[in-house]
């Protein structure tokens, strides 16, 4: 590969899951999502708002600006609510929408 802008890197590895980024990855909603309890103890530990801390690829992998969008509406949250404020009814409203 020749890339004179250097925007794209390749790296060989034995098991790439075990190495960085990838093994910085958080959880992937679409694979295996953590069961209510440790979601909802993920977010205690995250001071900052609930669309930042979605967005973070080390928390949710794979989440993007529009899918942060449309599971925050969906679970009828403002993007800057703090994560670690968040009742119970509303983990299980956003742990629900991010499922689906």
């Amino acid at each position: 590969m020749s890339d004179p802008r250097r925007f794209g890197r390749i790296s060989l590895s034995q098991d790439p899951a075990r190495q960085p980024p990838v093994s910085k990855m958080g959880f992937d909603p679409l694979i295996k999502m953590p069961s209510l309890t440790d979601f909802s103890l993920q977010l205690d530990r995250k001071k900052r708002d609930i669309k930042a801390t979605l967005l973070d690829q080390s928390f949710a992998a794979g989440v993007g600006n529009w899918v942060a969008d449309e599971v925050l509406y969906q679970a009828a949250m403002h993007p800057q609510e703090m994560a670690n404020q968040l009742s119970s009814k509303e983990v299980k409203k956003l742990h629900a929408s991010l499922r689906k």
